[in-house]
């Protein structure tokens, strides 16, 4: 016996060799000559003690059994198959197994899908049970198999039709025990055969041309009893054949298992009912079986048809919601372009008034030049009078030297300044480039430090996990990195003092705080190296806004 614990401290047992014979049964219903089940093991692990629970805890084998055995109980369409199932995925799929054994009629009380998916010992095997007897029970009434008709007693108080199968079985067994002169009949599953003297002669008795009364004989007089039901269980494995389960050992007949002793009955009454029909009786079953049938097909094509519109459902639900995920997507996209139209708009502009201040400056050069080609000239008429005039006095030569110096000295000027309007232009393009690249630095979607932080309430002081995002000269706040629309709070840096916390203060380790002129914040972060990463990105923020401040001085000195 196998024990497993439970609440409240009780223990539960269960029969390893019942696990053993339902392994044998599963494997035999749904695995049977290397047959293929989407969505489930090539097979059960007999010797494995968990391995059958492992497998249950997914949800598909008790809705795979149900249907092998009451085809389109359960919808297997609306069954999660895949390799790796999540807990939610696995109790779903219970959840349908669960009502499948309910409509057949199967106790649930205390079973729960959660239960099969924590693959609970006792509650699985309690479950599987109910399921293999409503399998091998379902021909064990008159109305599935009109031979049974022939087992009426009138001597009995309660109708065939109103016996449960077990007592129906019984009845079964205890018929065939007369037929064959037998002296003793049968009123359960465990004491009345754990000699396995009834059941010898019962094989005796529907399968004459298989069990010989020889055979029998060799059984019956086999003295220890584990070897007469060996002998017994070698026997009706031949009667049975290797498509069914003998579900018992020589020790489950001895001691009398009943659950496993009714499912070795039923199959011999499956495979060998030995009970011959009349022509209507025949005519009859045929009909019904044709009845039940067509209401198969009834309840699988309504069950069908209830699946498609279901799916058809969901898949209208799809589609609305991914045609409005793309709205929000387009909508964002436009808002988008819009601001960086207007961002590209203002550079252009900026850049068009930098081409008229150089157009202007290059004007005035041009003038300046045209001034200075003019004195040449003038001194060139200047030098042909003197040269003409050698009589010119002394005060003349000084006047020419004056005028040589004049021209020197607009020589050098004019080196000067267009030496000055290269550096001014070269200047201004630098900054330019510098300016666009700080604008394209400030387009959205990039932060300059985002994570995890704690932080103190303002409030109540209560210290909560928050996402942080550090973006140019301002930090937001947010429940998580994908609530970015809705910040819990904005932290302005402009004037803030960024500084570490003493340990002792908060009883906390890795603290910082932001002073600001209307309130500090104390944040922690995971470790030291965390918190001085923090630091640093908002001393090169802050740093960052004020050179964005200077550049636009230089560039817009009237807004100052």
């Amino acid at each position: 016996m196998s024990k497993f614990g439970a609440t409240h401290e009780a223990k539960h047992h269960f029969s390893d060799t019942e696990r053993k014979s339902y392994v044998d049964y599963i494997n035999i219903t749904l695995f049977h000559n290397g047959e293929n089940v989407p969505g489930l093991v090539s097979a059960i692990d007999p010797v494995s003690p968990t391995h059958l629970f492992q497998v249950m805890g997914q949800g598909v084998l008790l809705c795979k059994l149900i249907n092998k055995s009451f085809p389109g109980v359960i919808t297997e369409k609306t069954l999660v198959i895949k390799k790796d199932l999540n807990t939610f995925e696995m109790t779903a799929n219970n959840v349908l197994a669960i009502q499948g054994a309910k409509d057949l009629g199967c106790s649930i009380v205390n079973i729960g899908p959660q239960d099969i998916t924590a693959q609970t010992p006792h509650l699985c095997l309690g479950l599987l049970w109910q399921i293999i007897k409503k399998a091998l029970l379902k021909q064990i009434n008159v109305v599935s198999n009109p031979t049974l008709n022939r087992l009426r007693d009138a001597k009995s108080d309660v109708p065939l039709e109103m016996m449960a199968p077990e007592q129906v079985l019984l009845q079964w067994m205890n018929f065939h025990l007369r037929k064959a002169g037998h002296n003793r009949q049968v009123k359960n599953f465990s004491t009345d055969v754990a000699d396995s003297v009834n059941y010898a002669i019962l094989i005796g008795q529907i399968a004459p041309d298989q069990v010989s009364q020889q055979d029998v004989t060799a059984i019956l007089s086999e003295k220890d009893l584990e070897a007469r039901a060996a002998m017994l269980i070698a026997k009706a494995s031949e009667l049975i054949g290797p498509d069914q389960p003998i579900f018992v050992t020589p020790q489950d007949i001895t001691t009398g298992n009943p659950r496993l002793n009714l499912a070795f009955t039923a199959t011999l009454f499956n495979s060998h009912p030995a009970l011959p029909l009349e022509q209507q009786e025949q005519q009859l079953q045929q009909v019904n079986q044709e009845k039940e049938a067509l209401n198969s097909e009834r309840v699988l094509l309504a069950q069908s048809l209830e699946a498609e519109k279901q799916h058809k459902e969901q898949l209208a639900q799809s589609l609305t919601t991914v045609e409005q995920h793309l709205k929000d997507i387009q909508s964002q996209g436009e808002k988008t372009k819009q601001e960086l139209q207007l961002k590209l708009k203002d550079s252009y502009h900026t850049i068009i008034k930098v081409e008229q201040d150089l157009q202007s400056k290059i004007g005035e050069v041009v003038e300046l030049k045209q001034t200075l080609q003019e004195d040449q000239i003038q001194i060139t008429n200047l030098n042909k009078s003197l040269n003409d005039a050698q009589s010119i006095n002394s005060q003349l030569m000084l006047e020419k030297q004056q005028l040589q110096q004049q021209l020197e000295q607009l020589q050098a000027k004019y080196d000067q300044d267009m030496k000055q309007l290269k550096q001014h232009s070269d200047g201004k393009i630098r900054d330019l480039k510098e300016a666009i690249q700080r604008l394209q630095d400030m387009l959205p979607n990039k932060s300059d430090q985002e994570g995890w932080l704690t932080k103190q309430g303002g409030g109540y002081k209560s210290w909560k996990k928050r996402y942080f995002v550090l973006k140019t000269n301002f930090i937001c706040y947010y429940e998580g990195p994908k609530d970015r629309r809705h910040p819990l709070g904005v932290v302005d840096l402009v004037e803030s003092r960024v500084g570490r916390v003493s340990p002792e203060t908060f009883k906390k380790k890795h603290c910082f705080e932001i002073a600001t002129p209307s309130r500090t914040y104390f944040i922690c972060g995971a470790s030291d190296d965390d918190v001085d990463a923090w630091m640093d990105s908002i001393e090169k923020a802050k740093a960052k806004h004020r050179s964005d401040i200077v550049l636009r001085q230089s560039f817009f000195p009237d807004q100052n």
